[in-house]
C-alpha cells in the first residue's frame, strides 16, 4: 500500500490534516475518539513496507505537484514557519507576489 491510499482510506472514516511515512496521523480537530480509533486501525494494519513516497500533506505527494503547486506550498510552509517562530510579519500584495516569483523560481 502507498502512504497516499492509507491517506485516502483514513479520510473516509475520519477527518484529518494528512498521514506521515511512520504512519501517524494529523487528526482534524473535529475528529471524535471514535473516528480516531478507526483511523488508528487503519494505519496499524497498513503494511507500507513497499510504499514509495514520502510523508503526504492532505493527501498529494510533493512530487506529484506541478511547479506553480511546489511553489505554493514551500512559499506556505515558509510563511507558516515564520508564524510559528513569531517573526512573520505583515506583507503588501507586492511582497507576497514577490515572495512567490522566488519560490517559483527555486524550484526546480
Amino acid at each position: 500500500m502507498e502512504l497516499w491510499e492509507l491517506d485516502h482510506a483514513i479520510k473516509a472514516v475520519c477527518p484529518i490534516y494528512g498521514v506521515r511515512s511512520d504512519k501517524s496521523i494529523i487528526y482534524h480537530e473535529s475528529a471524535t475518539q471514535a473516528q480516531r480509533d478507526a483511523a488508528q486501525a487503519l494505519a496499524d494494519a497498513a503494511d507500507l513496507s513497499a510504499a514509495s513516497n514520502t510523508d503526504t500533506e492532505a493527501g498529494v505527494r510533493f512530487d506529484q505537484l506541478s511547479r506553480e503547486g511546489k511553489a505554493h506550498l514551500l512559499l506556505l510552509r515558509a510563511y507558516c514557519n515564520a508564524l510559528k517562530a513569531g517573526t512573520y510579519q505583515a506583507k503588501t500584495l507586492a511582497d507576497i507576489r514577490a515572495d512567490y516569483i522566488a519560490a517559483y523560481k527555486a524550484v526546480p
